[in-house]
């Protein structure tokens, strides 16, 4: 799963890689600015516009720090745009400044899901998906309106609309339900058999797939920023 590219490859094989494998390193030894950023996240699809914590004219880039977007505490186990509609389930994060000071860490879950000897006790259920009550401040009133009445929900055994390939699904930070009961404790302890540690260097991009790949971030404390862009492929 850990893939490398170089910023300048060209970019249908950097998504080539990130439907392959579920995520890659590209590995770049220069600051970037904003513009330069922003230009590399259009080129990897259609970007998500948002509201909040944006730095850019364009508002898709978004600052990650411990005084904007998810502060400096532990973030759960969780999906990006797991209560979304649309399918903005990529994301791309630059390292902007001292992203080395935790890691974020990382779980296959096709793998997970292919270790899985209960597997077929999860046909048929859907998880449901809201953001947490602490993580509201990242949203504005309209937008939690607009993401309670989408009422998003998604097979736990979920097959991927770009992949058609089978993973697993239920984004635990923010899981309000399942449809039916579900063992959820036990269903993450065996997927922490598969996770790994990204350790980060010096201006890195890191760019995954939301629907193959769950992530974490323990809490921190410092000077540390990442800039962030959801966005959906075109192809």
């Amino acid at each position: 799963m850990k893939v490398t590219a170089n910023y300048g490859d060209p970019v249908s094989g950097l998504i080539d890689k990130v439907l392959k494998n579920g995520f890659v390193t590209v590995k770049n030894n220069k600051e970037l600015s904003v513009e330069e950023f922003g230009s590399f996240a259009k080129s990897l699809g259609k970007p998500l516009v948002t509201e909040r914590h944006i730095i850019d004219d364009g508002r898709f880039i978004q600052q990650i720090k411990a005084t904007e977007l998810l502060a400096a505490g532990e973030v759960e186990w969780h999906n990006d745009w797991s209560y979304g509609r649309g399918d903005y389930f990529w994301t791309v994060l630059y390292n902007k400044k001292n992203a080395h000071i935790t890691p974020t860490t990382f779980i296959d879950m096709k793998i997970a899901l292919e270790e899985l000897d209960t597997s077929d006790d999860l046909d048929g259920i859907d998880g449901y998906y809201y953001p947490p009550k602490h993580l509201h401040y990242c949203f504005t009133e309209k937008q939690l309106r607009v993401l309670t009445k989408q009422n998003i929900h998604r097979p736990i055994k979920f097959t991927h609309p770009y992949t058609s390939e089978e993973v697993l699904y239920f984004s635990p930070g923010t899981l309000v339900k399942t449809s039916k009961p579900v063992n959820i404790d036990k269903l993450l302890t065996h997927c922490l058999q598969f996770k790994w540690d990204y350790n980060w260097n010096d201006n890195d991009i890191i760019i995954w797939d939301n629907i193959r790949t769950m992530h974490k971030r323990c809490e921190y404390s410092g000077n540390r920023e990442i800039w962030r862009t959801q966005f959906k492929i075109l192809q």
